[in-house]
């Protein structure tokens, strides 16, 4: 909220609203989206240990209770942040997966830098089959959300893996369970008349 001029979160787990609902009065230029990121108009978000921790789903991993959400397709998202430059991070634990073409939207002009939170163990688990045909599944999916978009260039996985070739073979085909990052999108030639963005899109 201090380096844009104007924040929209989405989020769809009840707790974690009420959270947010409360810290809202300390951040005027953030507004809150009581929904979650999906081309469906409904959605069934899973708890994991309870709604509230950083592991609710909408992919069919829960272990606990289910709340039925309100979804906001992509498209109301960038029509409601209104013009660029927008930077928009999204880490909507492995659902990611489910909504490619949805997250194909964010290859527009307007859009400065994408920065997606990734889980491929959390993708395998929705698979089915033998091990190494479930993990193969999560490595070419990953991959495809790695190439994504065109206008936009991938800079590398953050965090440990230095690049996107050793995130794919130490992080997600060799490791004993694929582990999340987030893949960050700049736009090469980024508006002259801004360093920072006019809006921020978090989702979940």
């Amino acid at each position: 909220s201090k380096r844009a001029k104007r924040v929209l979160v989405v989020e769809p787990d009840p707790k974690c609203r009420e959270i947010l609902k409360s810290l809202l009065p300390l951040y005027p230029n953030v507004t809150l989206l009581e929904s979650a990121l999906s081309p469906e108009d409904c959605i069934k978000l899973n708890a994991v240990e309870g709604f509230g921790s950083s592991e609710t789903s909408a992919l069919a991993i829960g272990d606990g209770a289910s709340v039925e959400v309100q979804g906001c397709s992509m498209a109301k998202l960038l029509k409601t942040a209104g013009p660029g430059p927008l930077f928009v991070k999204i880490d909507i634990e492995g659902y990611e997966y489910e909504i490619v073409q949805e997250l194909k939207a964010l290859d527009a002009p307007e859009v400065s830098g994408v920065q997606l939170a990734v889980h491929p163990a959390l993708y395998e688990k929705t698979q089915g089959g033998p091990v190494l045909f479930r993990r193969g599944k999560a490595l070419l999916a990953t991959l495809r959300l790695a190439r994504l978009f065109g206008r936009l260039e991938r800079q590398a996985a953050v965090g440990k893996y230095p690049s996107l070739v050793t995130y794919l073979s130490q992080g997600v085909a060799f490791a004993p369970t694929p582990r999340g990052a987030d893949i960050l999108f700049l736009n090469p030639r980024p508006p002259l008349q801004s360093s920072a963005p006019d809006h921020t899109l978090s989702a979940r």
